[in-house]
């Protein structure tokens, strides 16, 4: 927690970068750094893959919370493709619960 107040900061971009290096296949990791630094398409996309993941692995419940949060990073009517077939894989993933 940041005293002073303020809201959090975004990591900087280097520390971004020593995640991608040394982690680059923990897009969990990755989409939250991504997130705080205000990159949201990096964030959906990282957040999606986690849900994909997370679905294989018959994660149902983790995936259809992934795909809740990457509905989230979506704005409003920036990608009606992305946006319904997040909505379908939500779907898929919550009647698998």
């Amino acid at each position: 927690m940041r005293h002073g107040g303020g809201p959090p900061r975004a990591p900087p971009p280097a520390h971004r970068e020593a995640v991608e290096a040394r982690r680059p296949g923990d897009v969990m990791a990755l989409a939250h750094h991504y997130a705080a630094a205000g990159q949201t398409a990096k964030a959906f996309e990282h957040t999606l893959r986690a849900a994909e993941q997370a679905f294989a692995q018959l994660a149902h419940d983790q995936a259809a919370e992934l795909y809740g949060r990457a509905l989230e990073l979506l704005e409003d009517g920036s990608d009606p493709g992305a946006r319904c077939d997040t909505l379908i894989a939500l779907g898929d993933a919550s009647a698998r619960r």
